[in-house]
């Protein structure tokens, strides 16, 4: 049970969850953010990193690039600010720079190299369902914004509609 001053805040926690799915056991197991309502109670959300991952592994990042960790931890804490805008360059870079003891221009380039490599070599159909239109007409790919800010929708769209 929540308790009051808990009620319209998001937590963190880790659950080991057993469902039983017809004859199936199914094992869940992970770290969940649980956005507290405050006349309802709480809703419990799927991992977003295990999202972020795979949405990235479907389009082609390789798991160990530097540029692909730092992206993943760009679209994450884009997803925790829970704005609408948020400054890719003073505010999301320098984060993700702190965390992995490096500097901002160094987790831009990183990204950007990744994208570029994944944009000529990557899964070609599923680059195309990501969408053509945001590509950029100078370069052939998208912006580092425009992965961050695309792939982060996609993940909390795919929570809250439970896949």
């Amino acid at each position: 049970e929540l308790m009051d001053e808990s009620r319209g805040k998001s937590i963190n926690v880790n659950l080991k969850l057993e469902l039983q799915y017809g004859e199936r056991n199914c094992f869940l197991e992970g770290n969940f953010q649980i956005r507290t309502d405050k006349e309802n109670g709480f809703i419990i959300r799927e991992d977003y990193r295990q999202s972020i991952r795979k949405e990235l592994q479907g389009l082609g990042f390789p798991s160990s690039a530097c540029g692909t960790i730092y992206l993943e931890e760009g679209i994450f804490y884009f997803i925790q600010k829970q704005k609408r805008q948020i400054s890719i360059t003073k505010e999301l870079y320098p984060a993700v720079a702190e965390k992995y003891s490096t500097n901002a221009a160094n987790v831009e380039r990183n990204i950007r190299t990744t994208i570029e490599k994944v944009w000529t070599r990557g899964n070609l159909q599923r680059l195309d369902d990501f969408g053509s239109g945001m590509i950029e007409y100078k370069t052939g790919r998208p912006t580092n914004g425009t992965v961050i800010h695309t792939l982060a929708r996609k993940v909390q769209e795919s929570s809250v509609q439970g896949r």
